[in-house]
């Protein structure tokens, strides 16, 4: 699991005024990069075949899964091929959450 990207999910915080702290929802979107090799197969099958099995493993793991620090459970974003080469696929999925940005 790697961070991607932390975004504000906007541009407008809250200014509490009993407390004078500002308070802002901040994304954070982490990837998962699963590799396979499929040396008899050029064309890349069998490793697609083997990702999809460790994609499962991946969203069971990681979808309703509350990081420490979090507000939320992550939730899936997307996934692609991100490279095929020499007979090795490696493919991106991203999760996103988020948290509070207090001051």
């Amino acid at each position: 699991m790697v961070p991607i990207e932390c975004e504000a999910a906007s541009i407008n915080g809250e200014l509490s005024r009993y407390s004078n702290a500002i308070s802002q929802l901040i994304n954070d979107t982490v990837a998962v990069i699963i590799v396979a090799r499929s040396p008899r197969d050029p064309r890349g099958q069998e490793a697609l075949t083997e990702i999809e099995t460790l994609r499962a493993n991946v969203m069971n793991a990681m979808i309703g899964w509350l990081p420490p620090g979090a507000a939320a459970e992550f939730l899936y974003r997307r996934g692609r091929i991100e490279q095929f080469n020499d007979q090795t696929v490696f493919w991106r999925d991203e999760f996103l959450t988020y948290h509070d940005l207090e001051k």
